[in-house]
């Protein structure tokens, strides 16, 4: 994977992260409905590559994201920005 990729894959993965901790702290259910449906996807796009990082980096915002969406005290853990920067070399 070429630089500009990994630094186009962190930065939608940042920005992906951080809409999930605005929506958990609005709890907007629509949001995170949609979040979750968008980690879904990108889960098994990540299959494909078996790019284990990604997948997993991916699997804690989709677990986050169901969790806030059905009020389970944050059994998910939502990645760190160091954890998605280092996942990504």
């Amino acid at each position: 994977m070429s630089i500009q990729t990994r630094n186009h894959l962190v930065e939608l993965l940042l920005s992906l992260r951080q809409r999930l901790l605005d929506a958990c702290e609005k709890n907007d259910k629509t949001q995170l409905s949609y979040l979750k449906i968008t980690f879904g996807m990108l889960i098994e796009a990540a299959y494909t590559t078996e790019y284990k990082a990604l997948i997993a980096i991916l699997v804690d915002l989709e677990d986050a994201a169901r969790d806030s969406m059905t009020g389970v005290d944050w059994k998910g853990s939502i990645p760190s920005i160091e954890v998605i920067e280092k996942s990504c070399l």
